[in-house]
């Protein structure tokens, strides 16, 4: 198929020449190509079909038709049942489990058969849908029982993303974190299918967790009980190993004793990890729980996982505005009692007077010559073209009100400068008196808040889009192009280790069109011995030039 599609006239379709298709639809292309398993994409509102070797058995008579077609011509006579499944495909609903009913044609010794199928929407890039993606999963016959498990295991997935999703969206909208603490229990409770849900918060000793937020707990409990921190208990086994815990009888648990709260509630099994808090500090524990003997799978250890770090983002969110807030009203009592610089230039002789804050926030020793030169040799050099031209607009009576950078000994401050003209009583300006007030710790928290928004967004974001897919493989080059627009980087991959330890391989990676490829198989020791190691222990590594540096974060801070 790959020469078919290679030699085929695209020009005579609505996709145009090759050269033009969007960039996710010659990636997905390239993996269908390699795909072993039936795969095929509808693209564009015309629905224009493309596929691999291995669904020219199920085509059968419609190949090779079929390959730069609309699917509605191509699929005519099952387009009545099919369409209506494409339609809410399109409209961003995937679809699993369909089994596509083919007429003689295709036969095996049990007569025609149904291949089951799923489609799913594809996102174009620009924030709509550009085409479906659709893989046949076998003989709807034969894999019956298998495909009920894994439709049900996918409409479990499904509802776990949608769940993440809506507390995504509901976090991004409120600033109330015990309304958001209460949606969580209750939608974790009814997706997992529990008894009870809750949220313990580390009190301010740190030695104990309160119940902040539950559901399925004796009345009175939510906002009274409390558990222990240390690791004698679940949540602080939790707390102390930063690890989602998991436990199928607490009855027979040897790593911890179940505290009083779980005990009298008759609870057997259940679920915990750890909310993170500002600073890198824990912040509480998200626990879900049952009376019955359960086993929890990955997906629900991911989805608790998730629904942790939207409360995390969200518990941020609330911390830095809450900073935010406290600073500005330390600003203001800062300014009640004098303590915003001030400065007085005369015109007529061009003396410039500072005081002592004044100084302290240019970062200029008392004695120091001052002109406003000097003063300009501080304002960031990005700045100082605004400035000189807002200076030159005050002189002429415009108010002067600007927020700009300072450069103080390699550090940059933000500081408000306001000022007003000093006339004479014939109205003649005599000179100007100012204050400088530094702002760069509510500057901080700002873009400290903005950069959790942005994070939160991004969270969102990638659920929306790893909900749209199931393949692993399309979920792995589905997250690396979302890194890739997040941190606005050339690429992302993810590695896997070679079975005998000697590299590492490319499984999927994403990167822009200006990127220069890396090669798909690399050893661990064209890094350097030290990297090698520090990459061996598990440490993240950060190297801001490739080419000059050859050294561990840890060396470097030797």
């Amino acid at each position: 198929m790959a020469q078919r599609i290679e030699a085929f006239d695209w020009t005579r379709t609505p996709l145009g020449c090759r050269e033009s298709w969007p960039q996710g639809l010659k990636i997905l292309l390239s993996t269908l190509l390699q795909a072993p398993v039936p795969m095929f994409v509808w693209w564009g509102p015309d629905l224009i079909g493309l596929y691999n070797d291995a669904c020219v058995p199920i085509l059968a008579g419609r190949h090779p038709q079929a390959l730069g077609r609309p699917a509605p011509d191509t699929w005519a006579d099952l387009w009545p049942d099919l369409g209506h499944q494409v339609w809410d495909v399109w409209q961003g609903r995937a679809v699993s489990g369909a089994a596509l009913a083919l007429p003689p044609g295709k036969q095996s010794h049990r007569g025609p058969i149904a291949p089951a199928f799923s489609l799913s929407p594809i996102p174009d890039g620009a924030g709509r849908i550009g085409g479906l993606l659709g893989v046949c999963h076998g003989d709807a016959e034969r894999d019956a029982p298998e495909r009920w498990r894994a439709e049900q295991a996918l409409r479990a997935r499904e509802r776990q993303q949608c769940a993440v999703a809506d507390l995504g969206r509901r976090a991004l909208a409120s600033s109330d974190a015990d309304e958001l603490l209460d949606v969580a229990v209750r939608s974790i409770a009814d997706v997992l299918g529990v008894e009870y849900c809750k949220v313990l918060q580390l009190c301010p000793e740190r030695t104990n967790l309160l119940l902040r937020s539950g559901v399925g707990w004796h009345e009175g409990l939510v906002g009274q009980a409390v558990v222990s921190a240390l690791d004698c208990s679940q949540a602080g086994y939790t707390l102390a190993s930063a690890e989602p815990v998991i436990v199928e009888d607490l009855r027979t648990e040897s790593r911890f004793s179940g505290p009083a709260l779980l005990t009298e509630h008759g609870v057997i099994s259940g679920l915990s990890c750890l909310i993170a808090g500002p600073a890198g500090r824990s912040w509480g524990v998200l626990g879900a729980h049952t009376r019955k003997r359960r086993a929890f799978t990955h997906d629900d250890v991911n989805f608790l996982t998730a629904m942790a770090n939207v409360l995390a983002a969200l518990i941020e969110r609330l911390h830095y505005a809450q900073a935010l807030r406290e600073r500005e009203a330390d600003l203001h009592r800062a300014q009640a009692v004098g303590r915003i610089g001030s400065w007085r230039l005369e015109l007529g002789s061009g003396h410039l007077a500072w005081s002592a804050e004044t100084h302290r926030i240019l970062g200029a020793p008392e004695g120091t010559p001052l002109s406003f030169r000097a003063f300009l040799s501080r304002v960031h050099p990005d700045d100082r073209a605004r400035v000189k031209r807002e200076w030159k607009a005050a002189l002429r009576g415009v108010p002067y009100d600007i927020e700009h950078r300072l450069l103080v000994e390699g550090e940059v401050k933000w500081v408000r400068e306001r000022a007003e003209l000093d006339l004479e009583p014939d109205g003649r300006v005599r000179g100007v008196f100012g204050i400088t007030q530094d702002i760069t710790a509510r500057r901080r928290a700002e873009q400290a808040l903005r950069e959790t928004e942005e994070r939160q967004t991004f969270l969102l974001k990638l659920s929306d889009a790893l909900r749209q897919v199931s393949d692993a493989a399309e979920v792995q080059q589905a997250a690396m192009r979302l890194v890739v627009e997040r941190l606005r980087v050339m690429r992302a991959a993810y590695y896997e280790v070679d079975p005998d330890e000697a590299g590492v391989a490319v499984v999927a990676g994403f990167e822009t069109a200006d990127a220069v490829s890396l090669p798909r198989h690399m050893r661990h020791g064209d890094y350097g011995a030290s990297i090698e190691a520090e990459y061996r222990a598990g440490r993240t590594l950060l190297v801001k030039d490739t080419e000059v540096e050859a050294q561990t974060e840890s060396e470097r801070a030797a």
